[in-house]
């Protein structure tokens, strides 16, 4: 049985990465032994998440790790990935990269026009974890449910304290205090969520939600819903949302209509990358 190391596990974020990695494991359980760090392996999964932008910290450290799988004769691969304003010093590592799997066509173009790499598109491992209908549920009562957002002026994460749109009457979901079944079962209870999380947005999926998403610091929201050709709203600024939130309440359909373009979409699988 051949050894995979996984590299890219941020489960101590929230649910939404541990979902990620729950549905990894479950693809590689009895046909992979899965390794550590420090171990020696035959694979090299290398999960991007929303890392692999604007020549990050986090997006050299994968790139230089699979350099040196690739300078040791092993196959590394880059999944479930964003990708987004890097410069092309990486080129040569990507180009001997034998399968690239990102979440949404925004990444997929910059690839192609950028580095004259060709991905695959496949959607946010999370939304192919399992839920579990015996999880706990938090009854919203129809509530508008609220997360926090990644503020561009702050170059970090902040949460609404005030401000129309119900937004500081809206119960806050802290992903962090939920397993995702528990999560999606909950969110089943809400009537929207107003988030700029993308894992968040993904449990709303799930839950077949309608959502109101503020963009993070990456395309990673909005490539993922333009890729259905629908008027889901994404908002550049926390000014735009109430018109947003209005919208969202007068078009539920067009959320079903989303819904059910994302259950068309092909689940990842190993097979993707050739294994």
């Amino acid at each position: 049985m051949k050894k995979v190391r996984i590299l890219g596990d941020h489960s101590n974020l929230h649910c939404g990465c541990q979902a990620v990695m729950a549905y990894l494991h479950q693809l590689l359980d009895g046909r992979y032994q899965r390794v550590g760090d420090g171990e020696d392996y035959d694979i090299l999964l290398v999960n991007g998440e929303g890392s692999m932008h604007d020549n990050a910290k986090d997006h050299k450290t994968k790139l230089n790790a699979i350099k040196s799988a690739q300078d040791e004769g092993k196959q590394a691969f880059l999944i479930n990935s964003v990708w987004q304003n890097n410069n092309k010093s990486y080129n040569k590592v990507l180009q001997q990269i034998p399968s690239i799997v990102v979440r949404e066509a925004a990444s997929q173009r910059d690839l192609r026009l950028n580095h004259g790499i060709e991905s695959r598109v496949r959607l946010d491992l999370s939304y192919a974890a399992a839920v579990d209908a015996s999880a706990k549920v938090t009854d919203y009562a129809g509530a508008q449910l609220i997360t926090d957002f990644y503020s561009k002026d702050f170059g970090g994460w902040v949460k609404f304290t005030a401000g129309g749109a119900g937004k500081a009457r809206s119960p806050y979901i802290d992903m962090k205090k939920f397993s995702w079944s528990e999560l999606v079962r909950s969110m089943q209870t809400a009537s929207l969520l107003v988030t700029g999380r993308h894992h968040a947005v993904f449990a709303a999926c799930k839950a077949r939600l309608p959502f109101v998403a503020l963009e993070s610091n990456t395309h990673k929201i909005s490539g993922f819903v333009s890729m259905s050709k629908l008027p889901v709203p994404v908002c550049d600024s926390p000014r735009q949302l109430n018109n947003a939130i209005k919208w969202a309440k007068e078009n539920p359909a067009v959320y079903q209509e989303f819904f059910d373009f994302l259950d068309e979409q092909p689940r990842f699988t190993l097979a993707d990358i050739g294994l």
